[in-house]
């Protein structure tokens, strides 16, 4: 019987997982907006389906797709993407960790689509699928992992599931599903928690192999925490594990003894460490490139009150108990701040009902501020339990953090990298597993109370029925009211009857959760024990209520139109440059063109063609000489600057470099900057091909004709406005330079992180003197970068390099006539890796000892008196 049951919930999980993602799973649909792919191919726009703009929904294309394609095409071919030379003028693509280069599960799902007959698809179209698999996968390692941690406080597994799926199907991990890092991230923290509970438990007991078994997977689980790619996240998981890490620890301190607790506490700090060190490789690539991006900028009490003022307000909570107060972004309704995302609190009505049962029990048992008697088995002692003390930590750090209060000042100021983060409204996914666990643990207690008979019945029970069935019904009318009152002051000609029909309409689904807290609590008080169907129709009502919100809010593409599309763009785009006599793309060295576009909009589908890294999608070997990204670096973006007439990225375009169309004389000097082969212009609905560097052999690399000398580089910034082909600004030690008007250097093969290039001096009438020169590559100047030049003799070596024009490389040859190699491999992952090997040693060593400990061959019989307890009794170990 009892392996039915087990068998019943993995069911049920899964169930529930495919809920969100039934249409990727079960019909082979893609994670991505049908409607948007029209800014690819406009001619497609009839055929796809109609989606509501969403301005993040385009992250899921312009980025996260666009990067798994990117980063499955080095892997296919055997090179780790530690550079991408297609997006921007160059970019540390490992160093970005929302590429999740180095996420082992990313690995796993990308090597099976490899596999067989898929091995054939476009690389386009298995990179989506890689996303489809993955965020199915999240939403049940999320389930899993929360379930878990409520069945390790002795929580029933019905009530259990209910709470998981509070976290699992809320809208932080569903409404961030097109944005696959941050639900990534999120879902590894149950599963951290937990393991981290059976470690404790494990060393206080004295088990040495558990606790030495748990405490590895708990250093992994929180390296996949770490690993899988959003640092804002990561950081709130952080602050979380090290709260519920004090408060477990602190809870057992009246039954262990002080120096058992300060040996916890530092086999605790050890775990951390070892998952610091596994995910070195990625950690130190990372912090090397966020100080030399965009978002770094001085610390300020100004910038500190913008970041605060994105916090959720008393009006934003209503989302709480609403899911779509404030419109649904899948109609295209949503009229909130930001984005949906961001703002909407939402983890089930019938569960934040529950959870302030419990809050208002656990209040006037433990504040006895309340003379009501409280529920049977369900208050706890006068000090708090550790699963109470666990559930308000978390949802206390998450709200605080959520809300933008005064608590967030030290972070900003002294956490580095925290005042480079996203909204602080992302912290709510802790606030959504506290709801959780509360929920599991009133509806674990209800059902005990009810079982226990009628004669356990009395007022307080009659009391706690109706706040029940109040907190069901007055909740969702203060929501409608609370905003509509704060509406009715914002808009002139706000009309209560439309207000009321529209969020009556759009949240029909909490009705769900209303019934299943008015059924819980008649059955609780007042229905006859005999109705055991009631028994489990409020877990499924409870349930029924996250399934619906879940199932509506992940658009989803056909497969065959989005190959269509694809082909189709790339097809036209391939016609219009051979029109221009460009040579078709080869492998070994990509086009790196430079699009204009109109506009960009957070409100409006744009007027656009070919979007930032939207390139990357495309069979042909394009590079895109612009970039969308986060964490794009500074000083590309100054120098797109320049050329575009002020800010490249305002607040409309979020972090997309738009370069505008009407600026065409620009970017053709923009365009001989860079490197770019081509300029785009669209014109109604069309491609524009404007040829640059005709008489060049490559325009990524020239020798100049004559160098100044720089100090800095942005002093070299500040001149390019009126530089010239000719010349190069350069910054590093002088040395005399013979350039001469006609040499020349073509890039002759491009593998991202390996550059070769070809000197070509021009033919004279007389002798060819040895002359050194500076040869420019137009290519981002970033730290890691080594340049190599070819002797007579066949060897390599290595020459001093500079940054040219205060953005891009120059290298010193000693001879016209030669070829140079530019081998990007920073020390920040070379130093990550080996630590990342050291943690996986010590992580082998550790689990070879513990298997030691536990073989009986290492067991020794102690004699002792017959009256003395076992070792494994004493508070000691």
């Amino acid at each position: 019987m009892e392996w039915r049951k087990r068998w019943g919930i993995a069911v049920a999980l899964v169930a529930l997982a495919l809920t969100p993602h039934w249409r990727s799973v079960l019909l082979q649909e893609l994670p991505l907006p049908e409607g948007y792919l029209a800014l690819l191919e406009p001619s497609m726009a009839s055929q796809l389906r109609p989606t509501a703009w969403n301005a993040l929904w385009w992250d899921s294309i312009g980025q996260f797709w666009a990067w798994r394609t990117e980063a499955m095409g080095q892997l296919s071919t055997g090179r780790l993407p530690l550079w991408s030379n297609r997006i921007g003028c160059g970019f540390p693509f490992l160093a970005n960790p929302q590429t999740q280069s180095l996420y082992p599960p990313a690995w796993l799902v990308q090597g099976a689509e490899g596999i067989g007959q898929r091995a054939k698809q476009p690389l386009a179209m298995r990179a989506a699928k890689v996303l489809a698999w993955l965020a199915f996968f999240h939403t049940l390692l999320a389930l899993i992992g929360a379930y878990w941690l409520i069945r390790s406080f002795g929580i029933s597994r019905s009530a259990a599931l209910v709470g998981a799926s509070a976290y699992g199907l809320g809208s932080f991990q569903i409404a961030w599903v097109l944005l696959p890092t941050l639900p990534a991230t999120s879902s590894w923290l149950p599963l951290t928690l937990f393991l981290y509970r059976q470690f404790a438990s494990a060393l206080f007991t004295c088990d040495r192999f558990k606790s030495v078994a748990f405490g590895i997977a708990f250093a992994l689980s929180l390296t996949m925490l770490l690993l899988a790619g959003h640092g804002q996240i990561a950081l709130y998981a952080l602050l979380a594990l090290a709260t519920f890490a004090v408060v477990e620890l602190l809870a057992a301190y009246p039954l262990r003894k002080g120096s058992e607790i300060a040996k916890a506490f530092a086999a605790t700090l050890g775990l951390f460490l070892l998952a610091f060190l596994l995910s070195a490789a990625q950690l130190l690539p990372t912090l090397e490139l966020a100080p030399l991006t965009h978002r770094h900028t001085s610390l300020s009490l100004k910038g500190y009150r913008a970041f605060a003022e994105r916090g959720l307000t008393a009006v934003d909570w209503a989302t709480l108990v609403l899911p779509f107060v404030f419109g649904n972004p899948m109609d295209g309704s949503y009229f909130g701040k930001e984005s949906f995302a961001d703002y909407c609190a939402y983890a089930g009505l019938g569960i934040l009902a529950l959870a302030i049962v419990w809050l208002w029990n656990w209040a006037q048992s433990n504040l006895r501020r309340f003379p009501v008697s409280p529920l049977p088995r369900f208050s706890a002692s006068t000090k708090p339990t550790p699963f109470s003390a666990q559930a308000l930590s978390l949802f206390a750090l998450g709200a605080l953090l959520a809300s933008g209060a005064t608590f967030n000042l030290p972070l900003y100021f002294l956490l580095p990298g925290f005042s480079q983060l996203g909204t602080p409204t992302r912290a709510m996914f802790l606030c959504q597993l506290a709801l959780g666990m509360m929920a599991a643990a009133a509806l674990e207690r209800l059902a005990e109370s009810r079982e226990q008979g009628a004669e356990r019945l009395g007022q307080g029970v009659r009391w706690e029925t109706a706040v029940g069935v109040a907190l069901a019904i007055g909740l969702p009318v203060a929501a409608t009211v609370g905003v509509g009152l704060w509406l009715s002051g914002q808009l002139p000609a706000f009309r209560w009857d439309e207000w009321v029909t529209s969020v009556a309409g759009q949240n029909i689904g909490v009705f769900a959760g209303v019934f299943a807290v008015v059924l819980l609590t008649a059955r609780w008080a007042f229905l006859p024990r005999s109705i055991s169907l009631l028994r489990f129709a409020v877990p499924f009502l409870l349930l029924a209520e996250l399934a619906w919100f879940a199932a509506q809010q992940i658009p989803t593409a056909r497969p065959t139109v989005v190959q269509r599309t694809l082909k189709m763009a790339d097809h036209r785009l391939r016609r219009h440059l051979e029109a221009m006599s460009l040579p078709v793309a080869s492998a070994s060295v990509p086009h790196r063109l430079l699009p204009l576009g109109v506009d960009w909009s957070l409100t409006r589908y744009p007027h656009t063609l070919l979007p930032p890294n939207s390139l990357l999608l495309l069979a042909s070997n394009f590079a895109d000489a612009r970039n969308y990204d986060s964490l794009l670096l500074r000083h590309h973006k100054a120098v797109m600057a320049l050329f575009s007439g002020g800010n490249p990225c305002p607040l409309e375009n979020g972090n997309l470099i738009l370069l505008p169309k009407e600026r065409v004389t620009e970017a053709e000097k923009l365009a001989r900057l860079i490197g770019a082969d081509a300029i785009l212009m669209p014109s109604q609905e069309k491609w524009l091909v404007r040829r640059i560097g005709a008489h060049a052999l490559s325009p990524r690399a020239f020798l100049p004709v004559q160098v100044n000398f720089v100090h800095d580089p942005l002093n070299a910034l500040a001149k390019l406005p009126h530089w010239s082909e000719q010349t190069a600004l350069i910054t590093a030690k002088p040395k005399r330079h013979f350039g001469r008007e006609g040499d020349q250097a073509k890039v002759w093969l491009d593998k991202d992180a390996l550059v070769f290039i070809k000197v070509q001096p021009v033919v004279l009438c007389y002798l060819h003197l040895r002359r050194p020169v500076w040869l420019v590559l137009s290519d981002t100047a970033y730290p890691g970068w080594r340049a190599f030049e070819r002797w007579s003799d066949g060897h390599w070596q290595p020459i001093p390099i500079g940054i040219a024009n205060g953005f891009c490389r120059a290298s010193y040859v000693s001879e016209v006539s030669t070829e140079v190699a530019w081998v990007y491999f920073p020390a920040s992952f070379a130093v990550g890796a080996f630590l990342t090997c050291g943690g996986v040693l010590l992580v082998v060593a550790l689990f070879i000892c513990a298997l030691l400990s536990a073989s009986p061959f290492a067991k020794v019989t102690e004699r002792r008196p017959h009256n003395e307890m076992p070792s494994t009794q004493k508070s000691g170990c």
